[in-house]
C-alpha cells in the first residue's frame, strides 16, 4: 500500500493529514474488496451478491477459496488485484458538540467553582476512541481556562493591551482540582455510523474537530449570569 500526499495535503496540519490518508485508505480498501469479490464471482460462477470476504479467504456460495489460491488464479488469468482512490475531504463534513455545567459562585469573594460538567460530541465513526476521549477532556479544560483564567484587556480604541504573555507579568499557575466530568461521544444520530449516513454528517475521524472547546465558555457564562 502506498500513500501519496497531494499538494494540498502538504499544507494541512499533521492530524488533518492523518484523516485525509485514512479516508483514502478506507476508499481504496473498499474498492479492492469489490475487485476481489467481482473476480471471485467470475472465477466460481457464483453471483457477486453471494460472495463475501472471510479473513484470509473468500466464500462464494458453499465454497471457501483461500486468498492465496484466488490470487494465483487471477495471475494466470491476468487479472490485476489493485485499486487506487483519492480523498479530498471536500466538501468538509460537520461535527456537533454541546456542553453543560453546574457552577457555584461565592457572592462575597466572587470565587467560581465547577460542580458538574457534561460534554456531548457527535464525532461519527471513531478510529481511535481513546485519543478522541483524551482530546475532549483536554478541550474541556482549555474551555474552562478561557473562561475563568484568561483576561483580554482593551484600551479605548478596542486594541488589546496585553496581547502576549510577556505583557502579563508573572502568571500564577491555576490550581486544577478534580472535577466530576462526563464526556459523551455519540456515534449515532448525525454521525456517519447512523443508518442514514447523511452527506453533511461527520466522516471517519481519529479526533474531534479543532473548535471543541468552543461550547464550554458560553455554558459557564450563561449559568453564572442567571
Amino acid at each position: 500500500m502506498d500513500v501519496l500526499p497531494g499538494e494540498k495535503d502538504k499544507r494541512e496540519k499533521g492530524l488533518s493529514l492523518s484523516v485525509f490518508a485514512g479516508q483514502a485508505v478506507a476508499l481504496t480498501a473498499a474498492a479492492l474488496r469489490d475487485n476481489i469479490l467481482e473476480y471471485a464471482s467470475r472465477h466460481t460462477g457464483v453471483p457477486t451478491s453471494d460472495c463475501r470476504l472471510d479473513d484470509d479467504a473468500v466464500i462464494c456460495g458453499n465454497r471457501r477459496i483461500p486468498l492465496s489460491e484466488l490470487h494465483a488464479a487471477g495471475i494466470r488469468a491476468r487479472h490485476r488485484f489493485e485499486a487506487r482512490r483519492k480523498a479530498y475531504l471536500s466538501p468538509r463534513t460537520v461535527a456537533f458538540n454541546a456542553h453543560g455545567v453546574r457552577v457555584a459562585v461565592n457572592r462575597i469573594t466572587a470565587e467560581i467553582r465547577i460542580l458538574h460538567s457534561v460534554h456531548a460530541a457527535d464525532i461519527g465513526r471513531l478510529l481511535n476512541p481513546m485519543q478522541c476521549r483524551g482530546q475532549i477532556d483536554g478541550a474541556i479544560a482549555m474551555g474552562f481556562g478561557w473562561t475563568l483564567c484568561e483576561n483580554m484587556v482593551h484600551d479605548a480604541s478596542g486594541a488589546i493591551v496585553n496581547p502576549t504573555l510577556r505583557n502579563s507579568g508573572s502568571l500564577p499557575l491555576p490550581t486544577c482540582h478534580p472535577v466530576k466530568c462526563s464526556s459523551l461521544t455519540l456515534t449515532t444520530g448525525l454521525g456517519r455510523s447512523a443508518p442514514s449516513r447523511r452527506e453533511s454528517a461527520p466522516s471517519t475521524r481519529s479526533r474531534p474537530p479543532s473548535p471543541m472547546p468552543s461550547p464550554t465558555p458560553p455554558a459557564c457564562v450563561s449559568h453564572i449570569c442567571r
